[in-house]
Order: C-alpha cells, then sequence, then structure tokens
C-alpha cells in the first residue's frame, strides 16, 4: 500500500501524452497514435507516493 497526494491535471496539448507515446512506442506508432487520439479528452492521474506501508 502506498500513501501519497493524487492529482488529476489537463493534459495540455497532449504533451504528456506525446512524451509517453514516444518513450514506449516507435516514432511511427506514436505519431500514428497521437493523431488517432488528437481530439480525445486527456487527464494525466499522478500519484506522489509519501510512504510504503506494505509490500506483498
Amino acid at each position: 500500500m502506498i500513501q501519497g497526494n493524487l492529482s488529476i491535471e489537463d493534459d495540455v496539448n497532449h504533451a504528456s501524452m506525446k512524451k509517453m507515446l514516444l518513450r514506449y512506442e516507435t516514432k511511427k506508432d506514436a505519431e500514428r497514435l497521437a493523431k488517432e487520439w488528437a481530439d480525445s479528452d486527456l487527464v494525466a492521474i499522478r500519484l506522489k507516493p509519501r510512504k510504503v506501508i506494505r509490500v506483498y
């Protein structure tokens, strides 16, 4: 279990999406997916961990 702060932020200009796509997909696939998702409303959900309580 992880304790921390959770925030939900608008992904302005899809900047976070583009960074993740370029990191985990080939450039060709990243560009294709970015075009497919261009009109989608996206948010970034961020967890800033403060403390790990239990690890199984």
